[in-house]
């Protein structure tokens, strides 16, 4: 059962380069948290891909596994990749985010009405 009362499941599922060949794929049960067991995924995963390549990696993952135990794993020397990892705002404002961009970023005007840092 999911947490909303139904049948379901939870996978997590790990591949490899554009064409998407399948690292390590888990089908979890559907109440569970995105998050739970993630880190030893990611480990397993990354380990999986070196297995089969020496190319660089880059692992994408969504907000729900924006935590400090996924990016631990991310950066230790044995499984070290690049990541991009969806940021989960929680509590902070994007206002406050601004200011850090304004305040620490380099100001480009890309157009009229549309700047980045």
């Amino acid at each position: 059962m999911t947490y909303k009362g139904f049948e379901g499941y939870s996978p997590i599922i790990a591949y490899l380069g554009q064409e998407g060949y399948g690292v390590n794929i888990e089908l979890r049960e559907g109440k569970q948290h995105c998050q739970k067991n993630t880190p030893e995924f990611i480990d397993e995963s990354i380990r999986y891909a070196r297995a089969v390549t020496d190319k660089p990696l880059i692992v994408r993952m969504d907000a729900g596994n924006d935590s400090i135990e996924n990016i631990k794993i991310l950066i230790k020397q044995e499984t070290k990749v690049d990541y991009i990892i969806k940021r989960n705002l929680r509590k902070e404002s994007p206002e406050g985010w601004l200011q850090i961009a304004r305040n620490i970023g380099k100001l480009i005007k890309v157009r009229e009405g549309k700047d980045i840092y």
